[in-house]
């Protein structure tokens, strides 16, 4: 799914797609006095992953943003033709920001009975959504667009705004997708996708496009990040489940990392081990182009000491692509860290400290 330049033609209009996840994801009880003052209100981590990226404060214009920069509620996310970005919020959920895209943080708080809110509105382009933490039935997570109104009970899923079309597609768990009247309702599962144009009633869900191609990384050690040619990562850092790319599956498998990624462009593929000192590990990287056999490469993670390793994959002249295992200068991760905030002790020595002011760069 592409995004030209003509999806900038695209203007703020008004909000009608709206998102609502309220789960039990097996936790249940309230939080505590602290931790409801520390959620509340919360802030958010941009971290840069390419590109030109921009941010905005309500009632301000748009500035070049600082990679690791501290967003807050009514601040504005913009990627240039070539950005890509992701916001990580306090409770550990993660939004993957596609080029030419504009997304709004409306609120980011915790509730006394321990339900998490994450409103948010896009305006145009292209978001992957993995979210976590959500402990009670009153947790809600919205993403607004122009066209309809959604319901989602699951973790991972994909919004897409251009012009005045709505493209919904379900990776885990289920979205209930309606138009903004309510006047119809339809249930997109995992591996299916909706549109919903403005004004009228979402189509019925059918099965999202068979990707192109399909990379299959399997990795002895779980606890390792593989960096995709755009530089998104997928894996895990320190027990973390990390998922920048849209549409990527993470699984452990016997004990292995399994790692799947849908229509990666051509380039490199690197293996980041997740301790410096980790032994080397077995991995294998399966590449499956659409009518083509697919092509199998094996080797090692890296010497030891943390080194890393890839493959390049390019589309083949024959009737197979080309992987080769390459070494060297490659892609590094970039996660962003949960945002810290304020303890009991801040608050005591000045609760009226306020948030610094943001510096342009």
């Amino acid at each position: 799914m592409g995004f030209g330049a003509r999806y900038l033609r695209v203007g703020v209009a008004a909000i009608g797609l709206t998102f609502v996840l309220a789960i039990a994801l097996g936790a249940s009880g309230a939080l505590t006095p602290k931790a409801q003052r520390t959620a509340a209100g919360a802030s958010t981590t941009l971290t840069i992953i390419s590109g030109a990226v921009s941010t905005r404060s309500a009632g301000r214009d748009f500035t070049l943003a600082a990679d690791g920069a501290t967003l807050s509620i009514g601040d504005s996310v913009r990627t240039g033709l070539d950005g890509r970005a992701v916001l990580t919020y306090f409770e550990g959920t993660t939004v993957e920001i596609e080029p030419s895209s504009e997304l709004t943080i409306d609120a980011a708080s915790a509730g006394p009975d321990g339900s998490t809110v994450l409103l948010m509105t896009q305006n145009i382009g292209r978001t992957w959504h993995v979210v976590t933490h959500l402990l009670s039935g009153n947790s809600k997570y919205e993403v607004r667009t122009p066209a309809s109104t959604a319901s989602v009970r699951g973790t991972q899923f994909e919004v897409a705004v251009a012009e005045d079309v709505t493209t919904v597609t379900t990776s885990e768990g289920a979205v209930a997708t309606s138009d903004a009247a309510n006047a119809a309702e339809v249930l997109v599962t995992p591996g299916l996708t909706t549109t919903t144009r403005v004004g009228e009633r979402p189509a019925p869900p059918a099965p999202a496009p068979a990707p192109e191609r399909r990379v299959t990384v399997t990795v002895g050690d779980p606890n390792t990040l593989i960096v995709d040619p755009l530089g998104r990562a997928n894996g895990f850092k320190d027990g973390k489940l990390v998922i920048q790319t849209p549409g990527a599956s993470v699984r452990i498998v016997d004990g292995k990392l399994v790692i799947t990624l849908l229509n990666m462009p051509d380039g490199t593929l690197a293996a980041h081990p997740g301790k410096k000192d980790a032994a080397d590990s077995d991995i294998e990287t399966t590449v499956e182009d659409q009518g083509h056999a697919p092509v199998t490469v094996t080797g090692k993670t890296g010497t030891s000491g943390g080194s890393k390793t890839g493959v390049d994959v390019r589309r083949g002249t024959g009737t197979a692509p080309s992987v080769t295992p390459k070494s060297g200068e490659l892609p590094a991760p970039k996660i962003g860290e949960v945002p810290a905030q304020p303890s009991d002790e801040t608050e005591k020595k000045d609760p009226e400290k306020k948030e610094p002011e943001k510096n342009d760069p």
